[in-house]
C-alpha cells in the first residue's frame, strides 16, 4: 500500500518523543511493505549537532521537505486572537501548500491519507475530498486537553489566560476536525473515549506507541547512588512546568531526607530560569545525543508532570530499561502499568518526595519494580505487535474505500 503521510515537523533529529514516535513508525511501516511518500511541513527547531544519521530517505520512496517557518511568537499570538483556529495549529497552515500537495497526490498515486498529529489535519481533509482518498488521524494526544490544563497549572496569569482562548477554539477545532476522517488512531483507551465523547461520529482506534526494545534495554549496572533522572524536550510547557514543580516542592524534601541526591534534568531547549538553576547537585545536560547512559546512572526515574494527554513514552523507555519510576496520576494516566507493581505514583510535594526516598532505602523494590516493568513493556509496547494493528486498521480503510467507490 502506498502511503501519503504528513507530518507537521521532519521527523529527525530524535529530540522528543514524538518525532521518535513518527520515525519509529515510518521505518516500521516501511518493513511491513507499505511504501511511504513523507511530506514535512517544517523543520524541528534543533539544538544540538549537525544532523547526523538521519536515515529516513532510505524507508521513504519520496519526500518534501516544505521548510516552512512556524515558530512561535508574541505578535502571531496576538494576531491569534482575532482568528478561530487555534494558534497551535494556524502556524502550520500556508495556502500555497494546498496546490502543492494536491498535485503530489496525483503525481504519486497514494492509496490513503496518513495524518500525524491534528497539526496537518487541515491539509488531509482537503486533500481527502480533493482526491477521492481514505484519511487517518493519528493523533499523538488530546490536544485540547493539554491546553485546559495548561490554562489552569501554569504559573504565568497571561499564559493561563491566553491558553484559556486557545482551550475553547481547540476544542471546537478538534471536535469537529475528528469527525472528518474515515478513522482515528488515540494512544490510550481514555484518550478514545474523550474522542468519542467529543463527537459521536468519529471511528476511533486505540493504538499506543511502541517502543524499540533492542534500544532500550537494561545496560550496565552503573547506578550513581542518590541519582534522580528525568528527561525530556524542554522547549515542551508540560515538561518545563513538571520540572519547575519538582525543584520548587519536591527536591527539597528528599535532599533533606538522602543528601547524597542528584537531579539529573535531560532534554534539549531547557528554559534560562532552569538552566540558572543548575549546581552541583542540580545538573541540566541540554540536548545528548543518547538518553540510555543517563537512564543507566538513574536510582530512581522521575516525571512530574501536571500536564499532558496521550501516553508518556518516557516511562515506558525507563521501564524497559528495568528503571524504578516515580510519576504523577497525570504522568502514567493511560498507560497499563500498575501503582506499586510496576511504578510508584504520587501526587503530592510530600507522597511524591517520600516515594523517591522509598525506592532509594530499598533495592529489592527498584529491582522488582524495574523487572516488572520491562515485562509490562514487553507484553503491551513492542513495535511489532503495535504496527500489526495499525496496518490491519489501513487495510479494513482500503477495503471499505474501494467497496464505497463501486457501489
Amino acid at each position: 500500500m502506498r502511503l501519503l503521510l504528513l507530518t507537521h515537523q521532519y521527523p529527525y533529529p530524535l529530540i522528543h518523543a514524538g518525532v521518535i514516535a513518527t520515525y519509529n513508525l515510518i521505518k516500521q511501516l516501511h518493513a511491513c511493505g507499505h511504501e511511504i511518500i513523507l511530506i514535512a511541513i517544517s523543520d524541528l527547531p534543533y539544538s544540538g549537532g549537525a544532523e547526523v544519521g538521519d536515515d529516513l530517505p532510505k524507508h521513504v520512496i519520496h519526500q518534501e521537505r516544505l521548510r516552512r517557518r512556524c515558530l512561535s511568537s508574541a505578535f502571531g499570538a496576538f494576531a491569534n486572537l482575532f482568528s478561530p483556529t487555534p494558534y497551535t495549529l494556524s502556524k502550520y497552515h500556508f495556502r500555497e501548500d494546498e496546490e502543492l500537495l494536491a498535485g503530489l497526490a496525483e503525481h504519486l498515486h497514494p492509496d490513503l491519507i496518513y495524518c500525524d498529529h491534528l497539526h496537518t489535519a487541515r491539509h488531509g481533509v482537503l486533500l481527502k475530498k480533493r482526491c477521492g482518498l481514505p484519511a487517518l488521524l493519528h493523533q499523538h494526544n488530546v490536544e485540547s486537553i493539554i491546553m485546559g490544563r495548561l490554562a489552569h497549572e501554569h504559573r504565568n496569569r497571561a499564559i493561563r489566560l491566553f491558553a484559556r482562548t486557545q482551550y475553547r477554539k481547540l476544542l471546537r477545532y478538534e471536535s469537529r476536525t475528528i469527525g472528518e476522517f474515515d478513522r482515528v488512531i488515540a494512544l490510550t483507551d481514555k484518550d478514545k473515549q474523550v474522542f468519542e465523547q467529543m463527537n459521536a461520529h468519529a471511528r476511533v482506534a486505540a493504538i499506543p506507541h511502541g517502543i524499540d526494545l533492542s534500544y532500550f534495554h537494561p545496560g550496565p549496572d552503573s547506578e550513581e547512588e542518590g541519582a534522580i533522572v528525568t528527561a525530556g524536550s524542554m522547549h515542551w510547557p508540560p515538561n518545563q512546568e513538571g520540572a519547575r514543580w519538582f525543584l520548587d516542592k519536591v527536591f527539597p524534601r528528599i535532599v533533606a531526607q538522602q543528601p547524597k541526591a542528584k537531579f539529573y534534568l535531560v532534554g534539549n531547549a531547557p528554559p534560562p530560569d532552569i538552566v540558572a538553576r543548575a549546581s552541583d547537585r542540580i545538573i541540566v545536560t541540554g540536548f545528548v545525543d543518547d538518553v540510555r547512559p543517563h537512564h543507566d546512572r538513574a536510582q530512581v526515574f522521575v516525571v512530574p508532570l501536571h500536564i499532558g494527554s496521550g501516553m508518556r513514552m518516557k516511562i515506558l523507555n525507563a521501564l524497559a530499561m528495568e528503571k524504578a519510576v516515580v510519576s504523577t496520576p497525570v504522568g502514567s494516566e493511560g498507560l497499563t502499568c500498575r501503582d506499586g507493581e510496576h511504578i510508584l505514583v504520587a501526587e503530592s510535594p510530600d507522597a511524591f518526595a517520600a516515594a523517591v526516598v522509598k525506592l532509594f532505602r530499598d533495592p529489592d523494590l527498584r529491582r522488582r519494580l524495574g523487572k516488572n516493568g520491562r515485562q509490562l513493556v514487553e507484553r503491551d509496547y513492542s513495535w511489532p505487535g503495535v504496527t500489526r494493528r495499525i496496518c490491519d486498521l489501513l487495510d479494513e480503510m482500503v477495503r471499505e474505500s474501494k467497496t464505497k467507490n463501486s457501489q
